[in-house]
């Protein structure tokens, strides 16, 4: 996964919900969130079709340790809003 991400994956493409791969976030994937955050490019606020960003999700969810690690990364917008 790791050369994936380093060598062609572009990890902010949002698909038809508009969610990116930190969809992760939603589904408590946190090896992979990990993973992602460790991207340079990675944008962890871009929100989906419903203005819901990764940590909107995971606090939504109930997902303790995605979000503590979207909390550490400083990218990471705590006052962001959905609708």
């Amino acid at each position: 996964m790791q050369l994936l991400l380093d060598k062609w994956a572009n990890v902010n493409v949002k698909d038809n919900d508009g969610q990116t791969a930190l969809l992760a976030a939603k589904v408590e994937y946190t090896v992979l969130v990990k993973l992602l955050l460790k991207q340079d490019s990675v944008d962890p606020d871009l929100k989906d079709k419903d203005n819901r960003t990764p940590l909107l999700w995971a606090v939504e969810n109930g997902y303790k340790l995605v979000v503590e690690l979207l909390l550490l990364d400083k990218r990471t917008n705590v006052e962001a809003k959905d609708e």
